[in-house]
């Protein structure tokens, strides 16, 4: 019989388990990566959506008629349904626990996941609001802005740090979305998430 785990290297019998981990050495290992790097990553990711979402032309459409807030705001969920193929685009649209569901996904992938360990779960929240403090400081430097996009790069920041969590502001948001939909021409073919 054999008596191996299933995490052993084949060759010499060492366990990759994860009990047999040092906790020292994943320390030293993780202190490679600086909070900075991190930080930087979360701003690339955000600031590619609030960039699609500002050069949008459902963006420019509905901030015509809306207040930057309420167009960030209905332009960001505009792009998350726009992700989903056309018949998700429809349920998602008729059924609030669907697209609450699928919410709640990207809520996860947008804020620091929870976690019962302490030390990370503080370091998470240090790389979140350092991002967002990093966000708003280049959106509405000393609060002012700069030059007159900035004002709307600062409405999304808001509009999606609200939007990543708290489900009810994206059911609100997806309310007015249904409404705003129902009353508006149908939007000419939306531009690429990467244009």
């Amino acid at each position: 019989m054999n008596t191996a785990h299933p995490t052993d290297h084949p060759a010499t019998g060492a366990s990759n388990a994860p009990d047999a981990v040092d906790a020292d050495e994943v320390r030293a290992f993780l202190q490679g990566f600086s909070l900075d790097q991190v930080t930087e990553a979360t701003l690339d990711a955000w600031m590619l959506f609030i960039r699609t979402g500002l050069n949008s032309e459902y963006y420019g459409r509905i901030r015509a008629r809306q207040p930057s807030a309420l167009a960030a705001q209905l332009t960001l969920l505009h792009l998350f349904i726009a992700s989903f193929e056309s018949g998700e685009q429809s349920r998602l649209l008729e059924d609030p626990e669907y697209y609450l569901r699928y919410v709640r996904g990207w809520m996860r992938e947008l804020v620091p996941p929870k976690s019962n360990n302490a030390e990370y779960r503080e370091r998470a929240r240090c790389v979140y609001f350092r991002a967002m403090r990093i966000l708003l400081g280049r959106s509405n430097p000393q609060g002012r802005a700069s030059r007159p996009w900035q004002n709307d790069a600062h409405a999304f920041i808001r509009a999606l740090t609200r939007m990543s969590t708290s489900e009810e502001t994206c059911l609100t948001a997806w309310q007015l979305y249904r409404k705003v939909k129902n009353s508006t021409p149908a939007p000419a073919r939306m531009q690429s998430a990467a244009g």
